[in-house]
């Protein structure tokens, strides 16, 4: 038997194409297709709109060339579009279904500056994904650290102490077992 090529997606639609042909639900082959063309990026929080979407940049390059580079978008998001914030770094799949773009497949992890820069600058054109995600782990961690040392400053200077607040922000993230 040969190995399976493409997403899982596209593997299960055409296994559920063999089996049930013309039967297959067209909204269904539309949803997986989409997915399919889903665009990976490092997508820069334009402008929110808390409770329905925001407006994003992709920053990262692909090797397909940058056409899609600095233009905005808006993707429909009611549940993170209250965590993110303008100036904020999201790692995502985004895709177009019905001119409607959603978000299908979200890093928990929100990076801004600093850190997205040295990620941007260590993931080149096509380098694998298992790179780009390796690239924003680290990033994420080097972000928690800084959060963590701004935190620890403000309760020296306010004469505060909490071990274990990095800890805490690691896990809520997924970034720490």
């Amino acid at each position: 038997a040969s190995e399976p090529e493409g997403p899982v997606a596209a593997q299960w639609l055409a296994a559920q194409q063999a089996r049930h042909g013309a039967r297959t639900d067209a909204d269904t082959v539309a949803l997986v297709q989409a997915q399919r063309a889903s665009v990976l990026g490092v997508w820069e929080v334009a402008e929110p709109e808390p409770g329905v979407g925001v407006s994003v940049r992709n920053r990262l390059v692909t090797p397909q060339g940058t056409e899609e580079l600095d233009h905005e978008t808006y993707v429909y998001e009611t549940d993170a579009s209250h965590d993110l914030d303008p100036g904020r770094f999201v790692l995502a799949y985004v895709m177009r279904l019905d001119d409607v773009h959603v978000f299908a497949g979200l890093h928990d992890a929100l990076l801004e500056s600093p850190e997205i820069d040295a990620v941007l600058a260590a993931v080149a054109p096509g380098d694998s994904l298992q790179t780009l995600r390796q690239q924003w782990a680290a990033a994420a961690e080097r972000h928690y650290d800084r959060l963590d040392v701004e935190l620890a400053r403000e309760r020296d200077n306010a004469g505060e102490h909490d071990a274990g607040e990095h800890d805490a922000l690691k896990s809520q993230t997924g970034l720490m077992p």
